[in-house]
Parts: C-alpha cells; structure tokens; sequence
C-alpha cells in the first residue's frame, strides 16, 4: 500500500487506493463529492492546466475536507437547536455521505496536496498556505465586522431600531434562518411559517428586493450559503448574512423549486469577480447541484455578459468572453 504518498498520484493509482469493495458505497458515482476530487487528481497532471496547479489543489484540498466533513454523518443531521431552528422536514435520505473504508486513501491525499500547496505558495504549512491563499479568494466587505467597524455599523447606528429594521446578522441562530441546505442537488431553507425546512423558491419574488425573482446570496468563508432577502426592513444587504465578514462569493440567485438557475455578481458590498463565482461554481458542485444547469452573469460590464459553467470553471484568472446579455 503505497501511503503515505511521495510524489502526488496519478488517477489510475489513486482510484485504486480509493476502491471500496463490499461498502454500502461499492460505485465511485454513488459518492459525487469523491468524483470532484477525482477530477482534480487528473487536473493536477494535466501539462495544460499546469499554470492553474495551485487552484487546482486549493480547490482539491477544500473537497477532501468537505468529504471529511461528512463522513459518516447520520443521514437525517437534525442539528442541535438553534432559536427552535433543526433540519426539521429534510430528506433524511439524500445527505452527501462518505464512505468509511476510503479514509485512509483520503488522509493519505489530503497530506500530498498540503505539501504540494506549501512547495507552490512557498509556505511552511497547510493553514500558512490556506491563509495566503484566502486573500485572493475571499472577499472583504466595506462594511467591516463588530471587531472592526465599518460604514455599514456607522449607517446602522444611525437607524432607528424598531423591530429589527436594520439587519445585521452577527450570531448563529440568526444566520441559520437563511442557510441553504443541500439534498441531492436540490436547496432546502427554514421557513417559520412551515416551523421547517422547506424546498426554497425564489421565484415568487416574497424575497426579491427587484421583483425579478432573484435572491440576496452570500458564501461565507467556510463555504456555507445564505440566501434571502426582507422587504419589510429598511436596511438589508449582502454584509446583513454574517455581520460583515468576509465571504468567497455574493451576489444575486434565482432559485426555481430548489434548483439554481442563475447566479450573478451583483453586491456593491462585495464586489465579487471571476474568482468567487468559481468559488461557488465548485462548491454547488459538491452538494450535487446541475452546475451545467447554472447560468452565470457578469453585471459589472457594459453590456453585461452571461455564461455557462463550463466557461466559468475554464476561465483562467480572467472573465471569459461570454455572450452578451
């Protein structure tokens, strides 16, 4: 058994480290976070993408620690309660699971990829690597946090607080009530109407502040969306989601019965570029969203621009060309 690994693996000898025979999860398609980060494998070896090689072991490390995350999570994942708010209504089917018997392939991995990113950032450990590399991929707000305030808290200090009409959501229980939940690609929320997690639906435009069926959306740093907005209050943007902090995307979502159709970089917070709509581009990957599905769109250009996930994933630190809109 050739762990832990010298030199990165091919493809053909890290799937058969990684084959599980007699699981519960025999067939590599029945685990779809572990098809993303197979095809990160190939990238890495791939002479073309040789110029994109740190992105692709950012993006690569980010899955396994994904697929770590899940490993052997009870399919239904109540949670503990927050303000009265559980995984109340979700399949407790449909829950990305790993497979037990691939945790050593994938220790094994997760090493290779820290010391490959290390040798390429020129740092001395994963979290050192991780952290040089956040500030490219992360966004800051222009509002600042609580630690460090911003315009956003000299704005809100201005408003009258009156139930709750400037929102700033700085703590857990708050944030929980516009976290996304993934189940089998599709996006459940909590509705307090329901007392439950519902499939989410933008398109009725309850939460749209432009009527146009799209939602307020942030990825925090820890890769976890939020989306939603409140027309009844009279201050509500992308920085309300997490108090402030820095995000890996934001923008605007259309969400039709809990499936995403379109993304676009429209927060004046943020200001998000080609880097974080390919943040969000592989994180919907591994909760088994149709990214093909997706279509994606730049509004920061004259004319705006829209394009396919496929162009997105392959842009090389640039926009792609797009169509116009």
């Amino acid at each position: 058994m050739p762990y832990p690994y010298g030199d990165f693996p091919t493809r053909q000898v890290w799937e058969e480290d990684s084959t599980v025979f007699f699981s519960t999860l025999p067939f590599r398609s029945a685990d779809p976070t572990l098809g993303l980060i197979d095809e990160f494998v190939s990238r890495y070896h791939d002479p073309a993408l040789r110029d994109a090689r740190l992105e692709t072991l950012y993006y690569l490390l980010l899955a396994i620690r994904f697929w770590e995350s899940k490993l052997n999570r009870a399919p239904a994942n109540l949670g503990t309660p927050q303000d009265n708010i559980t995984g109340r209504g979700l399949p407790d089917d449909q829950k990305v699971r790993g497979a037990e018997r691939r945790r050593e392939a994938i220790r094994a991995l997760k090493v290779i990829t820290g010391k490959c990113l290390g040798a390429e950032t020129r740092t001395s450990s994963v979290d050192e690597a991780m952290q040089k590399l956040e500030e490219n991929y992360q966004r800051k707000s222009h509002g600042g946090t609580t630690s460090s305030p911003g315009p956003d808290q000299d704005q809100i200090a201005s408003i009258e607080r009156i139930k709750e009409l400037a929102i700033f959501l700085d703590e857990a229980h708050m944030q929980r009530r516009y976290k996304l939940r993934f189940r089998a690609g599709v996006a459940w929320r909590w509705s307090d109407a329901a007392a439950a997690n519902v499939i989410y639906d933008s398109t009725s435009n309850a939460e749209s502040e432009a009527n146009d069926e799209k939602v307020h959306f942030v990825m925090s740093a820890k890769g976890r969306l939020y989306a939603g907005f409140r027309k009844d209050v009279l201050w509500f943007k992308h920085s309300s989601f997490l108090g402030g902090a820095n995000v890996l995307c934001a923008g605007r979502m259309k969400i039709k019965m809990g499936r995403i159709t379109e993304i676009e970089n429209d927060s004046g917070h943020y200001h998000p570029g080609i880097l974080q709509m390919r943040n969000i581009l592989q994180r919907l990957r591994l909760y088994g969203c149709n990214t093909e599905a997706i279509e994606f769109q730049r509004i920061d250009c004259n004319p705006k621009r829209k394009y396919t996930a496929a162009e997105i994933a392959g842009s090389n630190g640039e926009w792609p060309a797009g169509v116009p809109r």
